[in-house]
């Protein structure tokens, strides 16, 4: 039977583990450290087959254990560490990372992996696979149950420092949950460290209350302790919050890791030949912005080997090296996290970019476009250069939904690329979507909070060219750029509208659209608390969430790129 309360502390377990599984897969197949590789799938298949067995995942563990017979005959030398082998991990790996994505919705999963188990069979015998008759995969019968004592923690602490924490809610009884999801939060992995550092700066502000909360009491409360309490205590406050939020920073090693496997396993389906190179894997991310990333980057991949790196003969004929380059790099800035992904294949051909672009009717075929302009067609929705439908491209599903996901995030993505010698992406994103550097706009009665990160420039109406255009609307003339001006109140619900002959502008920028809004004024700049919109507000187009500002006040948090988005609507 299992053990619903600490299903879900093995499952955040397993993950773990089959990330360094992968990993020592992806070390196994490109280098020749074949002994402690091995020992390393041998001690984490062994750990994770004890585990699943002390919470009652019977089936889970004896897969498991046959993985690990193969591990074993791979480590005396029984089997050859070779393509075949290899693939038959990687594909282990995969079950079982599924099986464990349905093991948290249902506690009971088990599905039927008849014949993988057929094919790990063959392979350890040497034997040619073939396709197997359904085997009864409630009971395996591989190998005979071992005692194990449940040794259940719902806190484990690894060798790293780190320490697994999970927030479980009652159980109830034992028998009558069938969702692990029910029953435990999302878990993240934190460093000692950083905990240590919150938990020092709980104490500095307990020990500032208690000065504050002993001087009322003796009578000595005075204006200058209570000015110098309050600056201790915002110091201490400012920084109790900055290191809250490193709690949920994440290095991008796991996310570089699984895109290395997206390379590997894209290339061998085409019979290419190529190297990953990962940089800057310590470069830490929003745990909520990596899991958003995940896809994205997997498309960008995938198009990346199957569309961008030639075969062995074209690059040969290319003379370019017969092993291609894909680089994947994580850059920290100041404010944001960047990740490019740079490759050396064949590179875009404008020519058939434009000449798809035009056959889709994306654009008219007399339109003057620079390099660059044709370049960022690819992220206009329906647009493929695809001339045969593949199970990697080719369905419909382009990058402008890599786009999309980057735009949501309040992040931006260029490309650059030399037909012949290669291409190059470049994501910037935020940091965290948690905390954000705002400015504080008024509109009439209404005060609105717009990201730093959204706002190109911002201009006094008063001192810039504002001419009108058209009786549909005005332009900016701004150092020989030429950008519409639209009332902010306009698109917003319940606000004022600015005058036209005062106030300033926002400039921000949406794909390849530049508009300037206006406002009444500036009425500062913070740092805002997101909190998520709920229910009809949610719906209301430009607003990203709602925040409280430093004066106590509730404020609304505007998304200046979907106000981009509906004017480019109202322009069709």
């Amino acid at each position: 039977m299992v053990d619903n309360d600490f299903l879900s502390t093995f499952l955040d377990e397993a993950q773990e583990i089959l990330e360094h599984w992968e990993s020592a897969c992806l070390r196994l197949e490109r280098t020749s450290t074949a002994e402690e590789d091995l020992k390393d799938l041998f001690r984490l298949a062994h750990n994770m087959k004890g585990s699943a067995k002390s919470v009652g995942l019977v089936g889970f563990a004896r897969f498991v254990h046959r993985a690990e017979d193969l591990i074993t005959q791979l480590q005396k030398g029984q089997l050859a560490i070779d393509a075949k082998t290899i693939s038959i991990l990687f594909e282990c790996h995969e079950a079982l990372a599924k099986w464990i994505e349905s093991l948290k919705e249902h506690s009971d999963a088990e599905p039927d992996l008849s014949q993988l188990l057929q094919q790990l069979e063959s392979v350890k015998t040497g034997q040619a696979y073939q396709q197997p008759a359904v085997l009864d995969n409630q009971a395996f019968g591989f190998f005979e149950d071992e005692a194990v004592a449940p040794t259940h923690s719902p806190e484990r602490v690894s060798s790293k420092g780190e320490i697994q924490v999970a927030v479980t809610r009652d159980s109830g009884t034992r028998d009558a949950p069938k969702s692990a999801a029910s029953k435990s939060d999302e878990t993240i992995r934190v460093s000692l460290r950083k905990l240590d550092s919150v938990i020092r700066l709980i104490g500095e502000l307990s020990i500032q209350q208690s000065i504050v909360a002993n001087a009322r009491v003796t009578d000595q409360l005075t204006v200058p302790k209570v000015a110098e309490a309050i600056d201790l205590a915002s110091k201490v406050i400012q920084d109790l919050q900055s290191e809250a939020m490193n709690l949920r920073m994440q290095p991008l090693e796991n996310l570089f890791q699984r895109m290395e496997r997206v390379c590997r396993d894209v290339a061998r389906q085409q019979s290419k030949q190529l190297q990953v190179t990962l940089l800057g894997k310590e470069v830490e991310l929003d745990k909520t912005v990596i899991e958003k990333m995940k896809d994205p980057l997997v498309h960008i991949l995938r198009n990346a080997v199957d569309h961008g790196i030639e075969t062995v003969d074209e690059r040969s004929k290319a003379r370019k090296p017969a092993l291609a380059d894909v680089r994947i790099e994580g850059i920290q800035t100041a404010t944001n996290v960047s990740i490019r992904i740079s490759d050396d294949g064949r590179g875009l051909n404008l020519e058939r970019i434009r000449r798809k672009a035009i056959e889709r009717g994306l654009i008219s075929a007399d339109v003057s476009l620079t390099p660059h302009e044709i370049q960022e067609l690819i992220f206009l929705p329906g647009f493929s250069t695809a001339d045969r439908v593949t199970d990697l491209s080719g369905r419909g599903v382009g990058m402008d939904v890599v786009r999309r996901a980057v735009d949501d995030l309040g992040g931006s993505i260029a490309i650059d690329s030399i037909e012949g010698q290669g291409t190059n992406f470049l994501i910037t994103l935020p940091s965290t979507l948690s905390i954000l550097d705002a400015v504080i706009v008024r509109l009439g009665d209404a005060v609105y909070a717009v990201p730093v990160q959204d706002v190109e420039e911002v201009v006094d109406i008063q001192s810039a060219t504002v001419e009108v255009a058209n009786p549909k609307g005005r332009i900016l003339n701004l150092r020989g750029r030429v950008l519409p001006v639209e009332h902010l109140g306009d698109y917003l619900p319940q606000s004022g509208k600015a005058s036209s002959e005062r106030g300033v502008v926002l400039i921000t920028r949406f794909q390849n659209t530049s508009v300037a809004f206006q406002v009444d004024h500036i009425a500062g700049q913070q740092a805002i608390v997101v909190r998520q919109l709920e229910g009809k507000l949610a719906e209301v187009p430009g607003l990203a969430g709602a925040t409280i500002l430093s004066n106590g006040e509730p404020s609304m948090i505007v998304h200046l790129p979907q106000l981009v988005k509906s004017y480019l609507a109202t322009m069709h």
